[in-house]
């Protein structure tokens, strides 16, 4: 059954996909220092774990 394949497996990868393109986007604005993109990050990971959630039931 490949459609019960583990759900947080594909968000953890959608994220990672997410913190790349961010990780580009903030050297292109020549963000200096981590802060501005650990924050991105965070929101990025809790926005995933939200969804997840709802979408699980749990």
């Amino acid at each position: 059954m490949p459609e019960q394949c583990q759900p947080w497996k594909v968000y953890l990868i959608q994220w990672i996909a997410e913190v790349v393109v961010a990780d580009k986007e903030f050297g292109e604005m020549g963000v200096e220092g981590p802060r501005h993109l650990i924050g991105a990050l965070w929101a990025a990971a809790a926005a995933r774990w939200r969804m997840a959630l709802s979408v699980s039931g749990d």
